[in-house]
C-alpha cells in the first residue's frame, strides 16, 4: 500500500499468534523532510485487549 507523507494506514482487528493476543497494526511511511526521499515504514502493533481493558469482558 502506498501512502503520501504525513499519512497513516490503522489495520483490521487481527490474532496475532506470536504475543497471543488481538492486535490492529498502524504504520506510516517514513520520508527524508529535507527531500522526501522514502526511507522506510514504521509499523506498530497496538494491543486491543490492554487499550479496552475491562471493556471487552
Amino acid at each position: 500500500m502506498r501512502l503520501a507523507p504525513g499519512q497513516i494506514h490503522i489495520g483490521d482487528i487481527e490474532y496475532d499468534g506470536s504475543t497471543q493476543s488481538f492486535q490492529s497494526k498502524v504504520s506510516a511511511p517514513i520520508h527524508d523532510p529535507r527531500n522526501g526521499q522514502f526511507l522506510g515504514v514504521l509499523s506498530l502493533g497496538i494491543n486491543i485487549e490492554t487499550a479496552f481493558g475491562d471493556n471487552l469482558r
